[in-house]
């Protein structure tokens, strides 16, 4: 089976998509007829994007009459059979898959999902003002169904108050965050309902929690995060799951004891079940004396701990010196935007990666001469990837911005300045056959000015195909 692997580049207002092997071509553009009676505006895309594993893409953009003065957000779906409305304002002669209008703020334009059975999730508001999750059902029979919504009712008792972003991983319930009478808690859809995981002040093995940071979801449905928790001594931060209706402690920092864990930084929970996450262990220096050292470690779904990199990991001279942000690539490992010291008067932002079992590669170091290429980054901006045979990094050079695949074996240009002007963002969430699922490089311009947005395949030269 050929890897299947894409990017999407956002220009100001146009999509395009390709399949591997397949080319370019636009999906949508400012202005063009979208279907029949009905065209996109021109305007910029409101920023839902995403690919499922089939190759269907599903974006917002919105749409207006081609006779009349009927505009507003609309939510598409491509396929193999064309393009469709899935949901938008109501257009006279134009159809709609479901029934709804939705209103999609530009801060809310990065809430949007594509599954795998064709069902898309998205963050919308009301006419009130009222945030809601959405799932659109776009295959069998269409519909849509509201998963929560603020002012709407919690399982429990109480009311939303509000809601944070959601996650879900290909397959999986989704999973998100909301407070109920000022209470913060954990929720799951899962089968049309949505039951609580945990809140503030619910207790975990006799220990109360105090507070709740960072989360995520795995394909099975636990609910990994972070917390502080009251014992009947002290309060202690820890890192714990969810699963099975049973909530368990994975790491917890802990007073000085060699190799204990000093500090929890983030994390990012792999698709299939565990957790790799990046903070700082302590070491003894000799005679009772303590300091803590950065760490990369890897919890799995049998709760085995294994470090994947160290302060005793040795790149040619360069050790390792920790970690601003992590990316899961796929089940295989994970990428560390991080830092390395070697031996000058401070840490070097670098790039490294490290497989499951601990293999760690140092792959790239900023201000170095990078192996294939003809440029040197100033600092690294994003790092995505289905696996670590395919990571791409978003960065910055003397030239201007450049997406590149890096790789233990070399550094390979993927786009440079040239197409990617006005660089916003860049999303790269993979899923089990290795597509990307979305990957959105925002809103650079053609050299003729009109907005676009489009995609390309790693073995194709992007191009502006807008204008």
């Amino acid at each position: 089976m050929r890897l299947i692997v894409g990017w999407v580049f956002v220009c100001v207002s146009c999509i395009a998509h390709t399949t591997y092997g397949q080319g370019l071509f636009v999906v949508a553009r400012a202005g063009d007829d979208a279907v029949a009676g009905a065209r996109f505006r021109n305007t910029e895309p409101t920023g839902g994007l995403s690919i499922n594993a089939a190759g269907q893409l599903a974006f917002t953009y919105e749409v207006e009459a081609t006779e009349g003065l009927v505009r507003g957000d609309a939510v598409w779906l491509r396929t193999d059979e064309g393009l469709t409305l899935v949901a938008g304002p109501e257009i006279d002669g134009v159809d709609r898959l479901v029934a709804f209008a939705p209103n999609i703020p530009s801060s809310l334009g990065s809430q949007f999902f594509l599954d795998d059975d064709g069902t898309i999730y998205l963050m919308a508001r009301d006419d009130a003002g009222a945030d809601a999750i959405h799932a659109l059902r776009t295959a069998g029979s269409p519909g849509m169904e509201i998963v929560a919504q603020e002012g709407g009712a919690a399982p429990g008792g109480g009311v939303f108050a509000s809601l944070s972003t959601f996650q879900i991983q290909p397959g999986g319930p989704l999973h998100f965050s909301a407070t109920v009478g000022g209470v913060l808690g954990l929720y799951l859809y899962e089968g049309g309902e949505v039951r609580r995981v945990i809140s503030v002040g619910d207790s975990i093995e006799g220990d109360t929690v105090e507070a709740i940071r960072d989360t995520g979801v795995d394909a099975r449905g636990s609910v990994y995060f972070k917390a502080t928790v009251r014992s009947a001594s002290e309060s202690f931060e820890g890192l714990f799951v969810n699963a099975s209706d049973s909530t368990v402690l994975l790491a917890q920092v802990e007073p000085e004891a060699m190799d204990a864990v000093a500090a929890i930084g983030s994390f990012m929970v792999l698709p299939r079940g565990g957790v790799v996450y990046e903070g700082q262990r302590w070491f003894d220096f000799g005679g009772g004396s303590f300091g803590a050292s950065p760490v990369v470690r890897r919890i799995a779904v049998d709760r085995s701990v294994s470090t994947l990199i160290s302060s005793d990991s040795t790149f040619e001279g360069a050790v390792y010196a920790g970690a601003m942000a992590l990316t899961a690539l796929g089940d295989e490992g994970v990428a560390v935007h991080g830092s390395v010291d070697r031996g000058g008067p401070g840490p070097e932002e670098a790039l490294l990666s490290a497989d499951i079992d601990g293999d760690p590669e140092l792959l790239a170091v900023v201000r170095q001469p990078l192996p294939g290429t003809d440029h040197t980054y100033n600092a690294i901006s994003q790092v995505a990837g289905p696996d670590l045979a395919n990571i791409v990094v978003h960065a910055f050079t003397d030239e201007g911005d450049v997406v590149d695949s890096v790789t233990s074996l070399g550094v390979t240009e993927i786009a440079n300045a040239a197409v990617l002007v006005e660089h916003r963002d860049l999303l790269l969430v993979p899923d089990t056959l290795g597509l990307f699922r979305s990957a959105q490089v925002g809103r650079p311009v053609s050299a003729e000015g009109v907005p676009c947005m489009f995609m390309t395949d790693r073995d194709s030269a992007p191009s502006i195909v807008c204008g």
